[in-house]
């Protein structure tokens, strides 16, 4: 392969406290908290909007607040939920906890939550590499119609989901060999939701066995060993609440995220997926007879792309014992849901109390001023299978950013940080860490 070297002067276009990458659950609640506590946070995205696995992939419903009937997530993310319901987007699913939203309200909702706070935001822009001095970053920049162009600060959080700031730093990161499949998500409109096939399924609150559904899964199944419709895997199925609008998970891909080649191979093999199972469902199910393709996500959803190689790596014993630890920031309730790359099954592993994440195993010894956020923390493959939602990802994304405040504020590095400080400073706030 050849090379090429460039040399160039890039500008610096801001100085901030906290730089927060990736404006998805994990970042924009980074930032928010960041700038609640104090500090001048700059918030840089790769879209035109916020809220990430939602609003860019269109997974819905937000999961992981509840743990047998009892709220295990707060702060700000219960904040969110609070303000998305009195404007008629978002709708709790009890008894299970899980919220319906409407994904264009949540980026109305999320942008005002993080103007609000005084973040900067830097959309429509890649991180494209981070200068660092030793021990700690001192810059990142990123590409936009501006150019190149680069912020200093004082503390970084890497909430891209995949370690895209943890790669561009050279921090320590590992990759699992069998990562969890890609989903592309989409929308529908059209679908008669009346009848038993789709009335309580496209409600995740506890009324159908499982959140599958079990019909259209065993019609795909019989279609795909026949090879008349691609891997799959669902369906799942969510109202987006107004209009006639589902959210559908039912696409699978085993390719890598972080190979941009397959990465986009799969998501063009993918679209056509999504087309061929609604044709058949079309053709199949008088329900889905007037169903539209109305709208794809932004970019296919990824589960699983690199984990940061921390101080401590959460395992799945951990989660399933529900073992405390001094240094608890956040709490993870979701079922273990580990999807196969060959097949359209799950492993789901189910337990009792909420598990506990470790603000070790947001932090690795390799950098004083680096904390990562959401589902690239330092996990095994199962305590990763139920942190990675969404819930959990926005209460891990409060606590880093509020722990990049305080250590920005003291000159701290991210090692030495009072935890118990960090824990009373999120109580304050709302937390929920027991």
């Amino acid at each position: 392969m050849k090379n090429i070297t460039v040399t160039r002067e890039i500008p610096v276009v801001g100085n901030y406290d906290v730089v927060v990458c990736g404006g998805g659950p994990a970042g924009w609640t980074a930032a928010v908290a960041a700038a609640r506590d104090g500090a001048r946070t700059a918030l840089i995205e790769r879209f035109g909007f916020l809220g990430g696995a939602c609003t860019a992939g269109y997974v819905i419903p937000i999961s992981g607040f509840f743990k047998n009937g009892d709220r295990k997530v707060g702060g700000i993310a219960w904040e969110y939920i609070g303000r998305l319901s009195a404007a008629g987007g978002a709708q709790v699913e009890y008894p299970r906890g899980h919220v319906s939203v409407d994904i264009e309200y949540c980026k109305l909702e999320i942008e005002r939550m993080v103007t609000e706070a005084g973040v900067d935001i830097y959309s429509n822009s890649c991180i494209e590499g981070a200068v660092r001095d030793g021990r700690r970053i001192s810059s990142v920049y990123f590409v936009n119609k501006n150019g190149v162009e680069a912020v200093e600060g004082k503390c970084f959080i890497d909430a891209t989901g995949d370690g895209d700031l943890c790669a561009a730093a050279d921090i320590p990161f590992i990759v699992n060999e069998a990562p969890q499949p890609l989903s592309y998500c989409f929308e529908l409109t059209g679908v008669d939701v009346t009848t038993p096939l789709m009335r309580d399924c496209i409600h995740h609150n506890g009324k159908v066995p499982a959140s599958q559904n079990q019909v259209l899964h065993d019609f795909l199944d019989e279609k795909h060993k026949a090879g008349e419709a691609p891997l799959f895997g669902g369906p799942w199925f969510n109202t987006e609440l107004n209009g006639d609008r589902l959210a559908v998970n039912v696409t699978r891909n085993p390719a890598s995220v972080l190979d941009n080649r397959a990465y986009g191979a799969a998501e063009r093999k993918m679209r056509e997926d999504i087309f061929r199972i609604v044709e058949l469902w079309r053709e199949n199910f008088p329900e889905f007879k007037n169903a539209v393709v109305s709208s794809t996500a932004a970019n296919a959803g990824v589960r699983e792309g690199r984990h940061i190689a921390g101080i401590y790596r959460l395992t799945g014993d951990d989660v399933l014992n529900a073992v405390g630890f001094p240094d608890t920031v956040a709490l993870t309730t979701h079922v273990v849901d580990i999807h196969r790359t060959d097949g359209g099954e799950q492993r789901l592993i189910r337990f009792d109390k909420a598990g506990h994440i470790p603000y070790r195993s947001m932090i690795t010894d390799a950098c004083d001023n680096f904390i990562a956020a959401g589902r690239m923390i330092c996990a095994d493959e199962i305590a990763h299978a139920t942190l990675r939602v969404q819930a959990c990802a926005m209460a891990i994304g409060e606590a880093a950013g509020s722990a990049a405040a305080l250590c920005a504020a003291g000159g701290t590095p991210v090692q030495r940080l009072d935890t118990a400080a960090l824990r009373a400073e999120l109580v304050r706030h709302g937390a929920v860490l027991e």
